[in-house]
Parts: structure tokens; sequence; C-alpha cells
């Protein structure tokens, strides 16, 4: 038996939660619009409030601290979109609630194992792009910028770029998902599919204007090559820090960087 979910994470805690209460088995636990799964299925609407039963419920059995674990990394997990992730979770909660404890360090449970990785991946992840994400403007007074994570990092991203320009207009475009979070200076932010232009008054065009966005490449690129040291480039070490499917997106050339090409003889003005 299939059981089928809204693509959310509390779709999936309601999924859960469901198999709990009427004792079920599943098959998998699969988000809907999914590849087309063969045999029966049952589809399980999203509860109202189902993320605070969980804490609640797990807070109960493992004290406050565990139940926050647990379901951060069951979080971290879902949005790692790993094949087969969210039936891994349904054991996973399945045991720390059969445990009355957080199961994260029995590794040697499959299911465990597999949303501690699921989870650390998607962490990594997120922590690497707080370093490579570059705006770009677009119209007046209002940035951008483009990347394409493995993991859907963005709800993990959004609150520290939200709280380092909370009076900054910017939007985030995840051009892999087709989702864009959008962040007011009013301290508003809200997720959209990269379709929907309704923008709550703000630019309909999310693209960066061609004038702008060279002057910023070429100055950002000139600032990185005055902070270049040629005897020190090491490009192996470079490149295992930010492998080249991080380049896509950035503004500067790291290619050039490793070169060890220096703009330090053409002192800025």
């Amino acid at each position: 038996m299939l059981i089928v979910f809204d693509p959310t994470f509390d779709g999936l805690l309601s999924a859960v939660a469901w198999c709990f209460r009427s004792d079920t088995s599943p098959a998998a636990l699969v988000p809907a619009g999914s590849a087309l799964q063969l045999g029966e299925q049952i589809a399980v609407p999203t509860e109202h409030r189902i993320h605070q039963l969980f804490e609640r419920h797990l807070t109960s059995l493992a004290g406050r601290a565990a139940a926050e674990s647990i379901l951060d990394l069951a979080y971290h997990a879902y949005l790692s979109e790993r094949d087969g992730i969210t039936t891994w979770i349904f054991q996973y909660l399945k045991l720390a609630i059969r445990l009355k404890r957080n199961p994260e360090a029995r590794l040697f449970e499959p299911s465990v194992k597999a949303v501690v990785d699921a989870a650390r991946r998607t962490a990594g992840q997120a922590h690497i792009y707080l370093g490579l994400i570059r705006f770009k403007p677009s119209g007046e007074h209002f940035l951008v910028a483009d990347f394409e994570p493995d993991c859907h990092v963005l709800p993990l991203i959004l609150p520290h770029f939200a709280d380092r320009m909370p009076d900054q207009a910017f939007a985030i475009r995840d051009l892999s998902r087709k989702v864009v979070a959008v962040h007011l200076p009013n301290g508003k932010t809200g997720f959209f599919e990269l379709a929907d232009e309704a923008w709550d008054g703000q630019p309909t065009a999310l693209e960066p204007t061609e004038q702008d966005d060279d002057l910023i490449s070429s100055a950002w690129q000139r600032y990185l090559e005055h902070l270049t040291i040629p005897e020190r480039v090491n490009p192996k070490l470079m490149q295992a820090n930010m492998p080249k499917k991080y380049w896509k997106c950035l503004t500067e050339d790291p290619g050039r960087l490793q070169k060890g090409e220096t703009a330090r003889q053409f002192p800025l003005e």
C-alpha cells in the first residue's frame, strides 16, 4: 500500500500520523505529483497544526529538547529530496516513539542512518550557500539572487538573509525547483512559483539590468583579484572547497582566481 501526501513536511507528518493511528505499515510514503506508482494508494490530507501535535507528543515521551531535535533532523532530511527519504523518515519517527528518545546515535539502524545522512547533506549545502549567494539589482531598490542547489535549502537560508538585510527588498530564486523566496522591507516573506509575477507591488521583471549587472560583476571580480596573492594560490584546495557545480550562479569567475590572475598592478581608484 502506498500513502500519498501533500508535498510539504506537514503533509508528510500527517501521513505518518495516519499510519500510526491506523496501525498501517505502508510500502512507501510518496508526495503527490511524484512519478506514477502502481498498486493500492491512499491519499492523506494535511492536518491543521500537525507539527505542534507531533512536538507535543514527542515532548511527553522524550522531553522538549529531544522532540525539537527529532523533528529538526526529520525536516532537514525531508529537504534533501533523496529518493525514498520520506519512507525512511516514517521509520525513523516510528523508532523514536517506540524508544521514547532520539535514536540519532543508532546509525546501525538503516532508517536512522538514511535520515542522518540526508539531514547532514542538506545542512552542509545550506551552510555552503550562505557564502555563495550573489545578489544583483533588479529595478529600483530590489535585489535578486539565483542558485541551483541539489537540496531544497531555500527555506533554511532565507532567514539568514532576512536577518542580514531586514530593510532590503530582495528575492532568491531556486532555478532547479522554479521556486522564489521574496523578502520585503516590512519584514514579510513568502514563497512563490517562479512563474508567478504577483510581487505585491514589486517589479514584475526580476531580471538584473544589463548595465548594472556588468558594473557590479566587474567591480566584484576586480575586488577579488586585488585580494589574490598569486604565490599562495592552491587550485586543488580552492576547487575542493568550492566545486565547479557552484560556479554557475556566481558573479565572479573562480577560474580566473584559481589561475592566480591578479589586478594588484591596477590600483583601485
